[in-house]
């Protein structure tokens, strides 16, 4: 009876030590094959900044990914990738032509008479205003859709 309990615990033993040894492995394999580049990175977010400022968005995508990749633990990468992935979707949505939220005229400013010229409307005399109506039912907020996600 003592042989065998012997046994189990050299064969737990010898499990244990074999799941330490080969994780210590695997983390040295990773260490060495991964390394970071902190250079190379300040380089490519130089680049992807220039790119941004050309109005070059998915070219600026580009170069920060590449620097997220490079050193992945940096947050300056993570965020500038983002904000690169937002102008990247609204310049898309500007050349295609859809808009999310379209553009409305607020309240406080008068409306253009047809045929009339903004300076005629500026200083025309203000039309008297009916009585307030009493407010509207709250409508229920639109559902909001995401048509393709980037997955950032």
């Amino acid at each position: 009876m003592k042989k065998q309990v012997a046994l189990v615990l050299l064969f737990c033993f010898t499990l244990a030590c074999g799941a330490v040894l080969f994780e210590f492995q695997a983390r040295a394999q990773e260490a060495e094959t991964y390394k970071v580049d902190k250079e190379k990175c300040a380089l490519l977010i130089r680049y992807g900044k220039d790119a941004l400022d050309r109005a070059r968005y998915e070219e600026a995508k580009y170069y920060f990914q590449t620097a997220v990749q490079t050193d992945p633990y940096n947050p300056k990468p993570w965020n500038w990738y983002d904000l690169a992935s937002f102008y990247a979707a609204a310049d898309q949505m500007k050349k295609e032509g859809k808009y999310m939220v379209r553009p409305t005229q607020p309240a406080e400013t008068p409306a253009l008479a047809p045929g009339a010229s903004e300076k005629e409307t500026m200083t025309a005399p203000a039309a008297p205003q009916p009585p307030a109506a009493p407010p509207a039912a709250p409508q229920p907020a639109p559902k909001f859709k995401i048509g393709q996600d980037e997955g950032c």
